[in-house]
């Protein structure tokens, strides 16, 4: 059950990958902003080159979930590997919040109108970004307390052999 679990997870992960990735390249054309404008003058927007610029974290941080899904299936979430797996999954999602709070200097030289959706939108983003790097923290911390963890420790294997 749980190998079909975490491939479902897998499938899951790669399929709102793709979908991010299509909202990234499709949305510039389609802003309202850029309805007269050319493809140079679309892309690269500064805000839009910070988006995608920010979006690295993202994906690299979805890239780290496939694989802690592995792990898990595999059984070696406790693993060395699993939990650096996870310290870069949080680090991803910790980058990600300062980029968000970093964006907010678009925001203060946009149009006063436009504030309050930017700031809606940038909560949007920053509150489950803090979420998940949370769980990740406390993840982190449940796995290394766990007996297996332990084992995979070199001072404990140091141990052993004295």
């Amino acid at each position: 059950m749980k190998k079909i679990a975490t491939w479902i997870t897998q499938v899951a992960i790669v399929a709102w990958s793709l979908a991010i990735l299509a909202f990234l390249v499709i949305e510039p054309q389609i802003e309202g902003v850029n309805a007269n404008a050319t493809v140079v003058e679309t892309y690269f927007n500064p805000f839009v080159l910070f988006v995608y610029g920010a979006s690295i974290p993202f994906f690299v941080g979805l890239r780290q979930a496939f694989i802690l899904a592995g792990f898990v299936r595999q059984n070696r979430a406790t693993s060395p590997e699993g939990l650096s797996t996870l310290r870069r999954f949080k680090f991803c999602a910790l980058t990600l919040l300062v980029l968000v709070v970093a964006s907010v200097c678009f925001m203060i030289s946009a149009d006063p109108e436009d504030r309050p959706a930017g700031a809606f939108l940038r909560l949007l983003v920053a509150i489950p970004t803090t979420l998940v790097a949370l769980g990740a923290t406390r993840l982190e911390r449940v796995l290394q307390n766990t007996p297996a963890t332990k084992t995979h420790s070199p001072t404990t294997q140091f141990e052993r052999q004295m």
